[in-house]
């Protein structure tokens, strides 16, 4: 779309998504550096964040899974007694998945044990394995020393969460400890999760793209590739043209039309 002394114009439109846009992302959904303290300091909190992200698939936060395995996780912990005797027990796992199903067969929603159970244990597995308890701990401690890939392994190795979902929650959390700057630029792509916002815009923006072949990686590679071309955040970028599809777009057939609106202003 952009031809080479059209350069400016790509940088303001990605300064653009990665300004204005992807703060009212962080603002909406509280991905402020503000929460670090709360995150860190409170191993709960750390555990509640991480289970309240988890289901953000198609078809998961419909269901409203998140909010089924907060109420899990507080019925154990309220058995327990505190969060640190409930996560110690060696079948801390299985008692939240247990409670979890009851939860969905009391509301009437389907359990889906195929892509569920494999999150609610996975996650509380590694809640038990990481410092404090805290599992955004371990995402962090990835995040700061050169280990995203692993950190995205970790996740994808738990059933139901694919390679977007572990891409979205690494990325909220560098976004939210301010570590961007610490990540290897061959490791950004982790950071990149690209759902079907991500893409039209993307293809839009780079129109040798192509929407329906073109994979999630080569996508994720040419923002990372744009972006630290003209010096701007490829994370702030994703969360910005993310927010801008999903809530001022709204409707996919007319991202080219509110992008080019967007690219007039420039």
């Amino acid at each position: 779309m952009f031809s080479d002394n059209e350069s400016a114009k790509e940088r303001s439109i990605l300064e653009i998504l990665a300004g204005k846009w992807a703060e009212k992302y962080q603002k909406k959904f509280k991905r402020e550096t503000s929460r670090q303290e709360a995150l860190e300091s409170d191993p709960r909190n750390g555990m509640e964040y991480l289970l309240g992200n988890c289901f953000a698939r198609a078809g998961g936060e419909q269901a409203g899974y998140s909010e089924i395995a907060l109420n899990a996780l507080q019925t154990c912990i309220g058995t327990a007694g505190s969060y640190s005797n409930f996560i110690r027990r060696f079948d801390a796992p299985d008692a939240l998945w247990n409670q979890f199903k009851n939860f969905c067969e009391e509301q009437g929603t389907g359990v889906n044990e195929k892509n569920n159970k494999g999150v609610v244990i996975g996650i509380a597995r590694l809640a038990q394995n990481s410092e404090n308890n805290n599992p955004i701990l371990y995402m962090k401690d990835c995040a700061a020393n050169g280990l995203l890939e692993k950190a995205f392994i970790t996740l994808t190795s738990m059933k139901g969460i694919g390679d977007k979902i572990a891409s979205f929650l690494l990325r909220d959390v560098v976004c939210i400890f301010d570590l961007e700057k610490e990540v290897p630029s061959k490791d950004l792509i982790f950071l990149q999760p690209v759902d079907v916002w991500i893409r039209r815009i993307a293809c839009h923006l780079w129109n040798d793209l192509n929407e329906d072949m073109t994979s999630d990686w080569v996508i994720a590679r040419r923002i990372i590739q744009k972006c630290e071309e003209h010096g701007v955040s490829s994370l702030r970028f994703n969360q910005g043209a993310w927010y801008y599809g999903a809530y001022l777009i709204r409707d996919e057939a007319f991202v080219g039309q509110k992008i080019d609106e967007l690219l007039e202003k420039v």
